[in-house]
């Protein structure tokens, strides 16, 4: 088995996290259907991957679950933030109001000048 088809298979999708957190919750699919107004059927199909809900019915299920709707939509891996960002993240939090959109702008040109430089060197590269 390739490195591509591991992903493939060890990814989880959209409708394999609904069925996880409605089982979690101890719903049927009908339980789940008539808590957020939709039919048990569109329930099962989105379990099956059949089609995506839509966003009001994601959102009612995250409310629902307790979660954020990212839960439902997302890989775990593709939610995940790295624990040097997460200290980063607390570092900023405890800034002072009045200094965060500032901080906020220096790191916002600093990723753009970084992208830039990838960017350009990356297509002389391609050259």
């Amino acid at each position: 088995m390739d490195d591509q088809s591991y992903l493939v298979h060890t990814e989880m999708s959209i409708g394999e996290n609904i069925r996880i957190k409605r089982e979690r919750k101890g719903l049927t699919q009908k339980a789940l259907a008539e808590a957020i107004g939709s039919g048990e059927n569109t329930v099962a199909g989105w379990e099956k991957d059949k089609n995506a809900p839509p966003g009001d019915k994601v959102v009612r299920m995250a409310i629902l679950f307790k979660c954020t709707t990212d839960e439902i939509l997302l890989e775990g891996s593709e939610r995940d933030v790295a624990e040097d960002m997460k200290a980063l993240f607390r570092r900023f939090s405890d800034l002072p109001d009045s200094v965060k959109p500032m901080a906020r702008n220096i790191v916002s040109g600093v990723l753009s000048s970084l992208e830039l430089e990838d960017y350009f060197t990356d297509r002389g590269k391609q050259r």
